[in-house]
């Protein structure tokens, strides 16, 4: 998924940039340009609701889309 997303944003003129896990994402440097995060809620290594909540304070101006093939109303919520 991670590498269609990636071809489908290509092919739009916009540059993808993805990460196999959380720690990937943590451990990259910040690009200065607009951003918008796809993010899945289950990750190999940090679930992407907290990753989102460890980040929240530090990229306020990242609009993140969540998606998830199994998911659930309280976790939609969350």
């Amino acid at each position: 998924m991670r590498k269609a997303f990636e071809l489908l944003i290509d092919s739009g003129g916009w540059v993808a940039q993805t990460f196999a896990s959380a720690a990937d994402f943590l451990a990259a440097s910040r690009p200065g340009c607009p951003k918008c995060m796809i993010l899945d809620v289950y990750l190999p290594d940090l679930n992407g609701l907290d990753l989102r909540s460890l980040i929240a304070d530090d990229r306020r101006e990242m609009p993140i889309m969540f998606m998830s093939g199994p998911g659930d109303i309280p976790m939609s919520r969350r």
